[in-house]
C-alpha cells in the first residue's frame, strides 16, 4: 500500500508540473483538497485563520503549484516559511502568486500568532495585494487578515476569520480585494476529521463548506470537501502522504463551467 501511494504521488507530480509552463494567488494543495475551508485553516495558515499559526512548532514550511484548470493557462504558486518559539510565539513569512500571460495576482504576508491556552489562539497577517495587467493597468494595496481559534469540547474546535476589512473603495470593483468573513467547526473522531464553515465573501450571499480528513494510516490521509453557493456546487478531492517531516499532496477541484484543476503541495515540519 506504501509503495502504490508513492508511486501515485511521483506520478501527479510529475504529470502537474508539466502542465506548469512558468510561474504565473495560489492555494496550498491540501487546503484545496478540504474546500478551501480557512476559519479552522486545512493549509498554509497565510491563506486562511492566522491564529492557527500558533500550534507551529520550531521551523516549518510549504511549497505548492497548480495548474488551476487544465487546458488553460492559469497557472500559480504559493511558499512560506513558518518559525515559531513557546515564549515569543509564530511568525510566517509567504507569497502566493496565480495569472495567465500578462495578467497576474498576488499576495505577500508576515504573520504572526500567539497561544493564549493549549488549544486557544489569536493571530494575525499583514498584507500587501498586487494585481497587474501588462500595457494596462498596476494596483496594489496593504491590507490585514485576523483570526482566532478554540476549543468547544475536547474534540471539537471552533475558528473565526476576517480578511481584508476594509477593502479600497475608490477603485473600480474589478479591482477591488474583497473582504471575508468566516465561521466554523472541526471535530475530531480517531482517525476521521470533519470540517463545517459558513462564509460570506463581500460580492457572494453566502458559501456552506464540508469537509473531511480520514487517516488510514498514520503517514496517509484522504481528504475531500464540498463548497455550496447560490450558484453552484464545487466538489474537492486530494491525497497526502507524509514521510517522516515531509508531506506530499495532490488536490483535484472541479469546477462546472471550468472543467478540472490540479494542485500539488509540498510541506515541511521541523522536528
Amino acid at each position: 500500500m506504501k509503495q502504490f501511494t508513492i508511486i501515485l504521488i511521483v506520478f501527479c507530480l510529475f504529470f502537474s508540473f508539466e502542465k506548469m509552463r512558468g510561474q504565473s494567488f495560489s492555494l496550498p494543495a491540501n487546503q484545496v483538497a478540504m474546500a478551501n475551508i480557512k476559519a479552522t485553516t486545512f493549509g498554509a495558515s497565510s491563506y486562511g485563520n492566522p491564529a492557527t499559526l500558533a500550534f507551529a512548532t520550531g521551523f516549518s514550511g510549504f511549497a505548492s503549484a497548480e495548474n488551476r484548470f487544465l487546458g488553460t493557462d492559469i497557472q500559480g504558486f504559493a511558499v512560506g516559511a513558518t518559525y515559531a518559539t513557546e515564549n515569543i510565539g509564530s511568525v510566517q513569512l509567504a507569497i502566493n502568486r496565480l495569472g495567465i500571460e500578462g495578467l497576474f495576482l498576488q499576495e505577500m504576508s508576515l504573520g504572526y500568532a500567539k497561544k493564549l491556552g493549549a488549544k486557544t489562539a489569536i493571530g494575525g497577517n499583514f498584507l500587501l495585494l498586487s494585481r497587474q495587467a501588462d500595457h494596462y493597468d498596476k494596483y496594489q494595496a496593504i491590507s490585514f487578515n485576523l483570526g482566532a481559534h478554540f476549543p468547544l469540547s475536547e474534540n471539537i474546535q471552533a475558528g473565526i476569520y476576517l480578511s481584508n476589512p476594509i477593502p479600497d473603495r475608490k477603485e473600480l470593483p474589478i479591482y477591488n480585494f474583497n473582504s471575508e468573513f468566516a465561521a466554523g467547526i472541526t471535530w475530531k473522531i480517531t482517525q476521521l476529521t470533519t470540517a463545517f464553515e459558513i462564509a460570506k465573501p463581500q460580492n457572494t450571499k453566502y458559501l456552506i463548506k464540508t469537509a473531511f480528513d480520514y487517516r488510514p494510516m498514520s503517514d496517509l490521509s484522504l481528504l475531500g470537501g464540498i463548497i455550496i453557493s447560490e450558484k453552484d456546487v464545487r466538489p474537492s478531492l486530494g491525497v497526502s502522504y507524509r514521510l517522516k517531516t515531509v508531506e506530499l499532496t495532490m488536490s483535484s477541484t472541479f469546477h462546472p463551467q471550468l472543467t478540472t484543476g490540479l494542485n500539488i503541495g509540498l510541506s515541511y515540519w521541523g522536528e
